[in-house]
């Protein structure tokens, strides 16, 4: 394939191992070189086929150009961060690199296939010039610009384990089978989101089904070309195929069966997420099964066994005052993924119900609502809601007091169940007894450069310009402050907050763009003395947890396996 990097990650990790045996003035003299090649390269490109997208390209390069020269004759070079300016040029002369080798048939033949090839590396060049001003300010302190071999490094190994595989490649494989499978669902959906009419649309949806599985190279190279830009209505869809009608009913029959899978709604019972901790007096604090959009939240519950509290007799005497006899002392409140625009409660069953019937606890799932219908802080509001109700009600409504209580959240979910966690320090109110975070988003800053973001520029799953659609949709307020509101970012939180915090177990793969932040959030857990554990899996990318199915990938079990020793851990079960 055209623009694919050596290796991705790894290769940005050699240029932090090499960035000391060349000095930093060098390094961006090469890199001036080399984009200076790449124009000329462009330039070789006949002007009769020329695509009109490289009327962009050619002045973004050149401010690049015009960025480096400025950076290596200022006087403040010495003061710039060597090691993440190094990683980034090693980033962007990937794909420099490539212009560069395949411009030389060009001149002989340049088609719709090179056109193709353009406007997938222009994305790519979009997205790292987002990022250009802030690569030389970058904390020379951060962890991931500091060699392997220093200190902070050898005492992450006393709380991060790292789960090795015997052949990595193989494993690396299986995902990239099953992501195949993705981009043939990305492939088909955005072909047929290209027909108006809507009956059209249904009948290219399954035509293209159709085609795009059985020719996966066509779907891969339509999904490149989909994601080099993208439209919000097509993410979503693509994410949300998992709730559609036919993916829900197949599921049944390769996901654990359960007693309870209950949805009901709860009455928002105090102030906004935003505001000073204040409870509202409300008659109606009890929680209702008819469908409910007013004040009220959607959550769904599942349980291994069967609960006393939705038999109708018995929800009428809890309206007159019955207290229902305690069932369960334990709860996992668990928060989905879904980058804050799509998914639900339903789609992240293949493991929610798996936890209900392995840990025996049961999990009350919540479904907030969602961007860019519903940005910052509706969400987070629903998921406080929800947390607060179950404090204040469930023992008396459910059966359950939540005497110990673990938030459960993956990717946009572990942004929330770490935000809750501090939102209820600040607010003075019970911290959850235990976090468990699965790849979480934990910095929502499109400035924030890390070693691992390079995987976004070729995933398949969390591509860069996916990343930037789901924030745009949620953070729409300018006044939104990513890098200073812990509500947003929870890696940012002040340590007056995090020193509060019980029990944090987290788990991520070595292939996810959100990876190095779980190693800063852990580290700075770690310094505060919280208790702190995370597991980091080799070769797996973002998003495994939701591939455990009899069909997916089987390496995502062991995943999920360790969330369960996590849980089982917090709870004091073993």
């Amino acid at each position: 394939m055209f623009f694919k990097p050596k290796n991705r990650k790894t290769h940005c990790l050699e240029q932090l191992e090499n960035s000391n045996k060349m000095e930093l003035s060098d390094e961006i003299k090469q890199a001036i070189h080399l984009i200076n090649r790449c124009v000329e390269s462009l330039h070789l490109i006949p002007p009769e086929v020329a695509p009109h997208s490289l009327l962009g390209i050619i002045p973004t390069l050149l401010g690049f150009k015009t960025f480096f020269q400025e950076l290596r004759n200022s006087e403040t070079l010495p003061e710039a961060n060597a090691t993440s300016v190094s990683l980034f040029i090693g980033c962007l002369s990937t794909y420099l690199e490539k212009v560069c080798e395949n411009s030389k048939s060009w001149q002989k033949a340049f088609g719709k296939h090179e056109k193709g090839d353009l406007l997938i590396f222009y994305s790519k060049l979009q997205t790292l010039e987002t990022l250009l001003p802030h690569i030389p300010n970058v904390d020379k302190n951060d962890l991931f610009c500091l060699p392997k071999t220093h200190e902070r490094w050898t005492n992450l190994q006393n709380y991060v384990n790292l789960h090795l595989y015997n052949d990595k490649n193989k494993v690396k494989g299986h995902y990239k089978k099953f992501m195949l499978q993705v981009s043939a669902s990305q492939a088909f959906v955005s072909t047929s989101f290209q027909e108006k009419n809507k009956m059209k649309r249904k009948i290219m949806l399954g035509l293209g089904a159709m085609y795009y599985n059985v020719f996966k190279k066509k779907a891969l190279r339509k999904t490149q070309l989909f994601y080099a830009n993208p439209s919000l209505e097509v993410a979503q869809t693509v994410w949300n195929l998992v709730d559609s009608f036919i993916v829900k009913h197949f599921m049944k029959l390769m996901i654990a069966s359960i007693k309870v899978n209950k949805v009901i709604y709860l009455p928002r019972t105090v102030s906004n997420v935003t505001l000073p901790m204040e409870r509202k007096v409300r008659e109606d604090k009890y929680f209702t099964i008819e469908k409910n959009h007013g004040d009220y939240v959607m959550v769904r519950v599942l349980c291994h066994r069967k609960l006393a509290c939705f038999k109708k007799s018995i929800i009428n005497r809890t309206r007159e005052g019955y207290e229902l006899p305690v069932e369960f002392t334990k709860l996992i409140f668990h928060i989905h993924g879904g980058g804050f625009i799509s998914m639900s409660s339903a789609s992240h069953q293949v493991y929610s119900r798996k936890w209900a019937k392995d840990l025996q606890i049961p999990v009350i799932s919540v479904d907030y609502r969602l961007a860019p219908q519903h940005p910052f802080p509706a969400g987070i509001d629903d998921v406080w809601q929800v947390y607060n109700w179950i404090l204040d009600n469930a023992k008396s409504q459910l059966g359950i007091d939540p005497q110990q209580i673990i938030v459960a959240g993956d990717s946009a979910g572990g942004n929330f169940a770490a935000a809750l966690a501090s939102k209820a320090a600040m607010a003075g109110i019970k911290i959850p007894d235990g976090l468990m975070l699965t790849y979480p988003a934990l910095s929502l800053s499109l400035t924030h450069f890390t070693p691992s973001f390079a995987i976004s520029l070729e995933d398949l799953l969390v591509p860069h310009t996916f990343l930037k659609i789901c924030l745009n949709c949620y953070l729409k307020d300018p006044n939104n402050d990513p890098e200073n509101d812990p509500l947003i970012s929870p890696l940012f939180a002040s340590s007056e907050i995090l020193r509060q915090f019980n029990q944090v177990r987290i788990v991520v793969g070595s292939e996810d763009p959100l990876h190095d932040d779980c190693y800063r959030y852990a580290e700075k857990l770690h310094d505060l003395g919280v208790d702190v554990k995370m597991t980091d899996f080799d070769g797996t990318p973002h998003g495994c947890l939701n591939l455990i199915f009899k069909g997916g990938v089987k390496e995502s079990r062991d995943l999920y396996a360790q969330t369960v020793v996590y849980m089982r851990e917090m709870f004091k079960l073993d």
